[in-house]
């Protein structure tokens, strides 16, 4: 069965140059002009690859390459962005919006094909999400790091109960604790700091005597990191403060020292996430967070479909 690649391209000479060449190497070619058309397309037909240019008549591309993997109807679809901007800061850009690959034009008819091809040997590689996973949040590997919350958001949206603005929230919340270590505007400006290792793992309700108790169901994260750089305002943010017991009598200067950059950062990171602290070992430098989610045995996904949790994997994943 021939494999389709969805091209989302208001360059029409670019767009049907494009499809000539997937259609010689034998794939079969979908063409939308607007953000709008591309993602429809992308619902409806459910293609093996998505090829999106940035720039759009109706809507940023990186909008629409957000959008496309945090559906969960979407979210294993392997996208890759065009761009005539070739600066390391518009790679950066597109990781953080999920983009699987990125192309600069002008680009080569080879180098077009073998990025769908790598694409697309890449998500069926991992055609059933793991429950548990691993990745560093480091500077010097700044793309890698990135495509690895991409990996743990799909995993999370293909495996998990959590609806698709619950989802989006904890893509947001990721890649904006990503920036601690990875700034937008490129490496150069890139602050030396401590790789954050993140481990994660899904819990779903479970028989047995190793069965998961239904306030343990969620996803949970270990996260360490030594020496402690941004977990040092871990403790600052969960602190809490007391309160006065009768008024003072005239205005007095608060005395509380100012939160760190890192506690900051690290109250952002949670509650954009909505996510709950479990465990702070401040000797050890691990923090351990929890999303938790109600147990379901059916979820209804986008297109009204009622679907048994063990289905979601493979239904939602073709190939």
């Amino acid at each position: 069965m021939a494999q389709t690649v969805l091209i989302i391209d208001d360059d029409r000479d670019i767009n049907e140059m494009l499809g000539q060449l997937a259609q010689m190497a034998g794939w079969e070619y979908l063409k939308a002009e607007t953000g709008t058309d591309g993602l429809r397309l992308a619902r409806s037909q459910h293609p093996d690859v998505v090829i999106l240019d940035m720039m759009l008549p109706d809507v940023d591309g990186y909008s629409i390459c957000r959008e496309l993997t945090c559906n969960r109807s979407t979210s294993n679809i392997p996208v890759i962005m065009l761009s005539c901007m070739c600066q390391p800061a518009d790679a950066l850009e597109a990781a953080f919006c999920g983009a699987s690959r990125y192309l600069a034009k002008p680009f080569s008819p080879e180098a077009v094909l073998t990025n769908m091809r790598e694409a697309v040997n890449s998500n069926r590689s991992s055609a059933t999400p793991p429950l548990s996973g691993h990745f560093d949040l480091a500077a010097t590997e700044s793309v890698k790091s990135l495509s690895a919350i991409s990996r743990m958001i799909r995993d999370i949206s293909v495996r998990t109960p959590l609806h698709d603005d619950e989802i989006e929230a904890l893509r947001k919340a990721f890649f904006y604790l990503a920036k601690w270590f990875i700034p937008t505007d490129g490496p150069a400006t890139a602050v030396a700091r401590t790789p954050l290792s993140v481990d994660y793992q899904i819990r779903l309700p479970s028989s047995g005597p190793a069965a998961t108790a239904e306030s343990d169901c969620g996803v949970h994260w270990t996260f360490s990191q030594t020496p402690a750089d941004l977990l040092t305002g871990v403790d600052t943010a969960e602190r809490p403060r007391g309160r006065l017991l009768r008024l003072p009598t005239r205005p007095r200067q608060d005395k509380r020292p100012k939160e760190s950059a890192a506690c900051l950062h690290w109250k952002e990171f949670m509650s954009l996430g909505g996510l709950t602290l479990v465990e702070h070992q401040k000797e050890a430098g691990l923090v351990h967070l929890v999303k938790r989610f109600r147990p379901a045995s059916l979820m209804v996904p986008a297109d009204g479909t009622v679907l048994p949790v063990s289905s979601i994997a493979t239904t939602h994943m073709k190939g």
